[in-house]
């Protein structure tokens, strides 16, 4: 019912971004591969409303939900959209998205050089001071076999999360 109310407002990025939540929501949360209706109902808002931010970051839980159901091929084709996409328009945020969820899934599904392809575009994405690059990093280094040197990524990465109060990592 609320959906009902707030899309007589018409294609707003404001609409497109809560439809993504959800699919994050579903996908993160719950079964994994719920998430693929909230996602393409966000790309379709933010195409009407000519929203970059929303069209790229809405591919990304697009991609974990195609992914959660086994379409592994498409779904990285999916963040490969996410990452161009929010790179070309500035989309700091949504390219760091789309790298730490795509290295993140390709380490647990063990393709260890698409994780590290991934990963290596860290250098021109992040922002310095956030706890997301060190963890991946930590993360990268442990499916190597580099114990030693992931335990000091960890260690950034724990330091920066409880500095931010960043919860996820913390």
């Amino acid at each position: 019912r609320a959906g009902a109310c707030v899309e007589t407002a018409g294609p707003i990025e404001a609409l497109a971004v809560p439809y993504i939540l959800l699919a994050s929501l579903n996908v993160v949360d719950r079964t994994g591969a719920g998430g693929l209706g909230d996602a393409q109902r966000a790309a379709e808002v933010a195409t009407a409303a000519g929203s970059g931010m929303a069209l790229a970051w809405s591919w990304n839980f697009m991609a974990l939900a195609k992914i959660a159901n086994g379409l592994i091929d498409e779904g990285f084709r999916h963040l490969e959209d996410s990452y161009a996409a929010a790179r070309e328009g500035g989309h700091e945020f949504q390219a760091g998205n789309a790298i730490y969820n795509a290295a993140w899934i390709a380490v647990h599904l063990g393709q260890g050089r698409r994780a590290q392809l991934w990963a290596d575009r860290i250098v021109g994405s992040a922002t310095p001071g956030l706890a997301w690059p060190p963890y991946l990093n930590g993360l990268l280094l442990l499916h190597t076999g580099r114990v030693s040197e992931a335990i000091v990524a960890s260690r950034k990465a724990l330091q920066f999360s409880r500095e931010m109060g960043h919860e996820k990592m913390g």
